[in-house]
């Protein structure tokens, strides 16, 4: 990375929502400060939005990539809300991720052209329940003297979860 900066790190939490779906989302506050602090920690600069509505998205995606990004190494962008297989959820209503990348591609932002535009989408894709799987027992065993002499450790957790997704090239619709 030879820029000047390293860039932006946009990141938009939906912790409150209106009308039909009004479950916060719990340690949203939480969740932003480790993201932010990571991203600091990598010398970006941080620029945060909570509880936007759609308009206002899509003003912040138009005006930021508007700016002049020559002298960054590249973008992330952080996205925490609710959502399901076909869109995400701002503070006011639906949308579609696609507004995330129309805004920062080569025609709508040059001089983030041929530069890594990397996206965090923290959002659910459905309403199925992970059913997780049963609590088991872990049992390690370091340089046992005898078969009683064990360590024991159980965890439990969900069978799908915190996946982290990425391509080069984004998926169209008929492509």
């Amino acid at each position: 990375m030879d820029n000047k900066r390293r860039g932006k790190c946009l990141i938009f939490a939906h912790s409150h929502f209106l009308r039909e779906y009004k479950k916060p989302i719990p340690m949203s506050e939480k969740c932003i400060q480790y993201i932010e602090s990571c991203f600091k920690g990598l010398e970006f600069e941080i620029c945060k939005y909570k509880n936007l509505t759609i308009a206002q998205i899509a003003v912040t995606l138009s005006s930021v990539s508007k700016e002049d990004h020559s002298n960054a190494d590249c973008l992330v962008v952080c996205i925490q809300t609710h959502g399901s297989s076909s869109y995400l959820r701002a503070f006011d209503g639906k949308y579609k991720t696609e507004i995330f990348f129309d805004s920062f591609n080569a025609e709508n932002c040059p001089s983030l052209a041929g530069k890594p535009k990397i996206f965090f989408i923290d959002a659910c894709r459905g309403h199925k329940v992970d059913p997780g799987f049963e609590k088991i027992k872990m049992i390690i065993s370091l340089k046992k003297e005898s078969p009683e002499e064990s360590n024991e450790e159980s965890f439990e957790n969900c069978k799908v979860e915190n996946f982290n997704y990425a391509q080069a090239s984004i998926v169209r619709n008929g492509d």
